[in-house]
């Protein structure tokens, strides 16, 4: 018989209720690892799946939930639409009669 081993689970979603792919697989494998060893998550979270920590299954102990921050890239965004005014412009400045016949 194999040593019980304690594993701590890192996961960048919360598979409690698994509802997409991800979750699915995620939690197919805390499920197999439960069957023989300790396991114990650490996830990251939307707001959203907050209250889903009451539906943890035995097999598994809950670490911690991280709330997850979307990422908002102001600066990129701001970066490509001028990048496609310098481009528009760009393209009136070079226009020729011949092409637009």
């Amino acid at each position: 018989m194999a040593k019980q081993m304690k594993i701590l689970f890192r996961s960048p979603w919360f598979p409690f209720l698994p509802d997409n792919s991800s979750k699915i697989l995620i939690y197919q494998l805390l499920q197999a690892l439960g069957k023989q060893h300790e396991v114990v998550l650490l996830s990251f979270a939307e707001a959203a799946t907050a209250g889903c920590s009451d539906t943890m299954p035995d097999f598994l102990q809950l670490a911690g939930m991280i709330p997850r921050i979307e990422f908002q890239p102001r600066r990129a965004l701001r970066r490509r639409e001028s990048l496609l005014l310098l481009a528009k412009s760009w393209l009136w400045r070079v226009k020729s009669p011949e092409v637009a016949s």
